[in-house]
């Protein structure tokens, strides 16, 4: 019969880690708009310095830089967005009174228990749509926009790859790093 492997963690948000993990899940999610949008912003961009730099030449470059330079301000507007956006999600979270003590999770073959000051709740692995590795921590997500994070330093020595290994054979089509083969 297969061992039960299982870990307790302990999970207090700090600031840094829970925007970091915000903002590249907007990136991840708007990846798909923002690179054509970055290639346009800067090709506007280029479009609006030589259009400035011929201003005195060529009265055409004048009226195309006058035209083009409302939607490269609306462009630029976006890209600032999505940080400012990651900025007030965090803060909102980290407001949450339910939030500020930490939450103790119980991870194992059969699923996440869940405890904190609201109380406590288990969900099967049946719960998560993926599973998703950054560099400084776990993101599994209950839905396309909203995930649990567990952050690294919260793992004792030994329990990431625990971790990877438990969320691999649970939920497939986690994006992970390979699990460090012990010599």
């Amino acid at each position: 019969m297969d061992k039960e492997r299982f870990l307790n963690l302990f999970v207090k948000h700090q600031f840094g880690e829970l925007y970091s993990a915000n903002l590249k899940h907007a990136a991840l999610r708007l990846r798909f708009f923002s690179i054509p949008a970055g290639v346009i912003l800067v090709l506007l961009g280029s479009i609006l310095i030589i259009a400035h730099l011929r201003r005195s030449i060529e009265t055409d470059w004048s009226n195309l830089a006058e035209n083009l330079e409302p939607l490269f301000l609306l462009m630029v507007a976006f890209f600032v967005l999505i940080p400012v956006l990651a900025l007030i999600g965090t803060q909102r979270t980290l407001r949450d009174p339910r939030t500020k003590n930490g939450f103790t999770y119980d991870v194992s073959n059969h699923g996440i228990r869940c405890e904190g000051s609201a109380g406590r709740f288990d969900m099967n692995w049946t719960a998560f749509t993926r599973a998703r590795e950054v560099s400084d921590a776990f993101l599994l997500y209950v839905t396309r926009d909203n995930f649990h994070l567990f952050p690294k330093r919260c793992f004792a020595p030994g329990e990431i790859d625990l971790f990877r290994e438990i969320i691999r054979a649970n939920l497939a089509g986690a994006k992970l790093q390979p699990v460090v083969a012990k010599s």
